[in-house]
């Protein structure tokens, strides 16, 4: 916060944190949730006779009353019309009206925030990295991650914004000035103002000094009822100063359908003032927190170097020449801790370690949790190819088998028709092995002839073959 009270704080009705913020900060705005005092009235309400004509008439006050003055009238006619002079309730609400209303809090900017429901609150920040469980030192420790994913989701929502043009819905001139300065999120924001025009119908209605007043009239739609509901528009034309009674730039930053129609009317629609583009809602405006690379701390020292650069700035720069010497000497600090490295230092401290051999374990010897590599499981698509290659593998070998095969057929075939023109039964062939055994000119070639031969042109089972392979090997015969 850097020694700054924040200029506004959201809470629940609670009377101890009203209290403490009084003390705490004593300038700040502090405003109550509107949605959690709607969700009160069935309880606090709930057991009048016409607990439903109450309620419906109590969100007309609160939502469409125009001016304070407004309020007050609706309030205290709703109050006389069901006798609820006697509820307590309803007494501490308009005592601390100022906290709550809507047209009593829009005077101040609250970026859109409204409530403080889980979605625009921090608890959505942390959704993911703590629960209730989480110890504080966790908390510390979750926090560098959480910042991280902040940063990473607004540098692709940059990303879009830069590379990414959303369309325009009109021929107006300001609404290519926002579509070039704001972010992608916030312009469909904006479009959203420029759509709802054509319910809007504008009229002139007096000149006081020097300020033109408007009336437009919305056709809106509340509650799936259509109400007709007239907006004041104050535009000072020397200073180009437009302000509506519905205070949305005020509360949201963002210029309302009344003062575009306002701009419409009188033929200003080419552009606005540079003012009334917040420099928050610009995509051109870079975050500190997303300079930082990890931590708090980095953090905290990036904020105090900015704020020292800026009060520089501010403050010592009165001409030309002060600033060609504050900017030669940024230049010369950049290149001094660029150059600045702690490589040197690393050096001169391990120059002074005696060298010696460390023996580093290998991955396998080493001990460590979980399953092994080959125990593992593994994607579907490292499953697919690993069964893919295998099948592949085996194909390759059989192919390869297949091919010896057929050349080993065709080196036998020869020799088996040589030996049928030759031998005539298995008498002979038996007689012509054991003869070529005796003279120790039997090869293992030969004896697989044979033996094919046998199984081919002969009557005798495989069992057979093999009792005289075994019998002419060991050189009996039966």
């Amino acid at each position: 916060m850097h020694g700054h009270a924040p200029n506004g704080i959201i809470t629940d009705d609670d009377k101890a944190m009203k209290n403490a913020i009084e003390v705490a900060f004593p300038k700040a705005r502090h405003r109550w949730c509107l949605w959690h005092i709607i969700q009160k009235i069935p309880e606090m309400l709930g057991r009048r006779s016409c607990y439903e004509s109450i309620k419906t008439l109590m969100h007309d006050v609160v939502y469409d009353s125009q001016s304070k003055s407004d309020f007050m009238e609706r309030w205290g006619n709703m109050i006389e019309h069901y006798k609820l002079h006697d509820n307590e309730w309803l007494k501490e609400l308009f005592d601390e009206r100022y906290r709550w209303v809507p047209v009593y809090v829009k005077d101040t900017f609250w970026a859109g925030l409204s409530t403080t429901q889980r979605k625009e609150s921090i608890y959505s920040f942390f959704d993911g990295y703590v629960s209730s469980n989480t110890t504080l030192k966790q908390f510390v420790e979750q926090y560098d991650d959480v910042l991280n994913d902040k940063i990473e989701k607004e540098s692709m929502t940059d990303f879009d914004s830069f590379n990414t043009t959303i369309a325009c819905v009109s021929h107006f001139g300001f609404e290519v000035q926002f579509q070039k300065a704001f972010t992608n999120a916030k312009f469909k924001e904006f479009q959203v103002e420029v759509s709802s025009m054509m319910y809007c119908n504008t009229s002139f209605e007096r000149l006081e000094d020097l300020n033109s007043i408007f009336s437009v009239t919305e056709n809106k739609k509340v509650n799936e009822k259509i109400k007709d509901m007239v907006f004041k528009v104050s535009f000072y034309e020397k200073d180009f100063k437009l302000q509506c009674t519905c205070r949305l730039f005020e509360f949201k930053g963002i210029l309302c359908r009344h003062i575009l129609c306002v701009l419409k009317l009188i033929g200003k629609t080419d552009s606005v003032p540079p003012y009334y583009i917040l420099s928050r809602w610009r995509k051109y405006v870079k975050r500190r927190y997303t300079l930082i690379k990890r931590g708090f701390e980095e953090l905290q020292r990036v904020n105090k170097a900015c704020d020292a650069f800026y009060e520089v700035a501010s403050t010592s720069i009165n001409s030309e020449e002060d600033l060609l010497k504050m900017m030669n000497w940024i230049k010369d600090l950049k290149n001094v801790l660029t150059c600045k490295g702690p490589s040197s230092r690393i050096i001169e401290e391990n120059s002074s370690i005696p060298n010696h051999v460390t023996r580093i374990l290998d991955s396998a010897v080493c001990q460590s949790n979980g399953c092994p590599p080959s125990k593992r499981k593994t994607s579907d698509i490292d499953q697919i190819l690993k069964k893919k290659l295998a099948r592949n593998k085996t194909q390759k070998n059989n192919q390869e088998n297949k091919k010896g095969q057929s050349q080993e057929e065709g080196l036998c075939t020869p020799i088996v028709q040589e030996v049928e023109e030759h031998i005539g039964d298995i008498s002979q062939v038996l007689y012509c092995t054991q003869t070529i055994s005796q003279n120790g000119s039997c090869s293992e070639p030969v004896l697989v002839l044979i033996i094919s031969f046998l199984v081919t042109w002969s009557n005798f089972d495989m069992k057979s073959v093999i009792f005289l392979a075994m019998c002419f090997f060991t050189g009996t015969t039966q």
